[in-house]
């Protein structure tokens, strides 16, 4: 059952990093998600796209079976001048996927091997990875929404994250 516990951690922590992205979003205009920060840094709008396309393709494709070509290039330089609610809703509905698919993974598919993106993953091997890649990207929205607007996002508002352990 150690798959379920996997599996339970990743689905939880997919609805967090959407929690956290929605507000991010409600911090910017639909300007400032598509506006590149140097030539080196892409849009909050191309971070966002390019872990819709990296989900599908590890996840959906990879994990759920589902036929999907991808042109991740495009992912960091397409401009597709979606509005915050209809890309904050693509997102919404990618994760929801993925979550639905983690929720029916049995121990066979944890366990089994796939090629993605030229690499060999097991299933647990997947799930570690686009939760990983998925922090990673929250990582970088969050701080560039607080570069552009000098504002605290409230993740940890109203918790003490000074408490100790218990042993």
């Amino acid at each position: 059952m150690i798959y379920k516990n996997l599996t339970d951690a990743a689905i939880k922590h997919f609805k967090i990093s959407r929690s956290r992205i929605e507000k991010c979003f409600n911090e910017i205009s639909n300007e400032q998600l598509w506006n590149d920060f140097n030539d080196n840094l892409v849009s909050i709008g191309n971070l966002v796209l390019h872990l819709n396309g990296n989900l599908t393709q590890y996840v959906i494709s990879g994990l759920g079976g589902e036929e999907f070509y991808r042109e991740r290039d495009k992912e960091f330089k397409d401009k597709p001048r979606l509005s915050k609610s209809e890309l904050l809703n693509l997102f919404g509905v990618i994760t929801e996927k993925c979550c639905e698919i983690f929720e029916d993974l049995s121990e066979e598919k944890i366990k089994k091997s796939y090629i993605v993106q030229g690499f060999n993953y097991n299933g647990a091997e997947i799930i570690m990875h686009v939760t990983e890649h998925l922090s990673y990207h929250v990582g970088q929205i969050t701080f560039a929404v607080k570069l552009l607007n000098n504002k605290d996002l409230g993740y940890y508002k109203g918790i003490d994250l000074n408490k100790q352990n218990k042993r």
